[in-house]
């Protein structure tokens, strides 16, 4: 009689812990279809000398949709003038051509013909970093890193000129 009572309670237990592996295991399954479909590019970085804005173009080259810039993330490596090499991590301000220092922003959208301010497979938009210290003149370099939401990784350097 008390190994039934014992059993009669540790069922809805190990039935809860069961449904949360399930929950868990659903979830996980969903980010890896979503990462195994999305991809990104950056291309034509432009880094004027003796700025404090670099510039590039973000391509969707998978087949999800980019929205949730928030959480995004920048790093930008760069060569500044006056010091040596400078690593910073930019926060989303939104939709502006300059974005205040220590931020980045999404200055134009390229091809958005489907979705307004959504990058849509096979469309770009031009993001513009605003960084603490001015570059290097002509002969350094830059390097911007970019995770979307979903967890995908770009980079690409380029020269400041």
């Amino acid at each position: 009689m008390m190994i039934a009572i014992v059993m009669g309670m540790a069922i809805p237990a190990i039935l809860a812990a069961n449904a949360s592996m399930s929950t868990a295991t659903s979830q996980r399954l969903q980010i890896d279809d979503i990462q195994s479909k999305s991809s990104v590019s950056i291309t034509s970085i432009q880094a004027p000398p003796l700025g404090n804005q670099i510039s590039f173009v973000l391509n969707n080259t998978g087949s999800t949709k980019l929205w949730d810039y928030q959480k995004f993330s920048v790093l930008v490596t760069y060569d500044a003038l006056g010091s040596s090499r400078k690593t910073e991590e930019l926060a989303y301000q939104g939709i502006s051509p300059a974005p205040s220092q220590g931020f980045w922003s999404i200055s134009q959208f390229n091809n958005d013909y489907a979705d307004p301010r959504i990058i849509n497979p096979g469309e770009s938009a031009k993001l513009v970093c605003h960084v603490s210290s001015p570059l290097l003149g002509a002969g350094g370099t830059v390097t911007v890193a970019l995770s979307t939401d979903a967890g995908v990784v770009t980079s690409r350097s380029g020269a400041i000129i």
